[in-house]
């Protein structure tokens, strides 16, 4: 069974698979968080769910190594984008904002062992934002480079992560429920793996991360690795 775990910034070593439910509100100093100035390739939805459609972004290209913006689209049917809609896709983009303000939510998918490197992200950039992010399926990978990945900046954002899914962030770790205004939710499931440097609960709003047979790896030596919830009641047991 391993051994249970019941503070936040305990770790049971570099490598967790953790079962349960992380939940609270904290508060503490706000982190400077970079937005970029590029303007942002800018999601229309005109076409399909499918990102590799030109059709489907504002100036008819698809953005690579570019900033992303990812929002309600023009058609409301078509509010998903969706990469890896056949098959795998492997590509790029700069800072990636998913659900940046008002409703109804913008929404990213990552599915079909499919690929994207960020330069950085967030889920839930504004006031009255939602943003919903799914990473699914075996070899399907988010990769976020630098800064700290925010899910729920000043907004909702949702980050689930299942079926054998992975994200990485590869900056400062992953940050919940940054601002007042913010509700941050991370879902792992079913073999899905989150690799960060470290993962924080909510600064000034509200957190929670659910882990039911999710991965949770850390990428670098950090004595307080999680921190930012007031509970942690977890089973912590060898990796398969």
């Amino acid at each position: 069974m391993g051994n249970a775990v019941r503070a936040s910034n305990h770790v049971c070593g570099p490598f967790l698979n953790l079962r349960g439910l992380l939940a609270g509100v904290s508060a503490a100093a706000l982190m400077a968080l970079s937005t970029g100035t590029t303007k942002a390739a800018e999601w229309m939805g005109a076409t399909s769910t499918d990102w590799m459609n030109a059709s489907n972004w504002n100036g008819g290209v698809i953005p690579v190594g570019q900033a992303v913006s990812i929002a309600s689209a023009a058609v409301p049917a078509q509010d998903e984008a969706v990469l890896g809609v056949t098959g795998p896709v492997s590509t790029s983009a700069g800072n990636t904002l998913v659900g940046v303000s008002g409703s109804p939510a913008g929404i990213l998918t990552i599915q079909n062992g499919s690929s994207l490197t960020s330069l950085s992200a967030r889920i839930g950039q504004g006031i009255g934002s939602n943003g919903i992010v799914t990473v699914t399926g075996s070899g399907s990978q988010w990769n976020i480079s630098g800064g700290t990945f925010a899910i729920g900046l000043s907004g909702d954002g949702i980050l689930n992560i299942e079926n054998g899914g992975q994200v990485t962030t590869g900056g400062a770790g992953t940050q919940l429920g940054i601002n007042a205004t913010a509700l941050g939710t991370l879902n792992v499931s079913s073999r899905g793996l989150l690799q960060t440097q470290a993962l924080r609960g909510s600064i000034f709003g509200a957190s929670q991360a659910n882990f039911d047979d999710g991965i949770l790896r850390a990428t670098a030596v950090n004595a307080t690795f999680i921190s930012g919830f007031p509970s942690l009641n977890s089973t912590c047991s060898p990796a398969g």
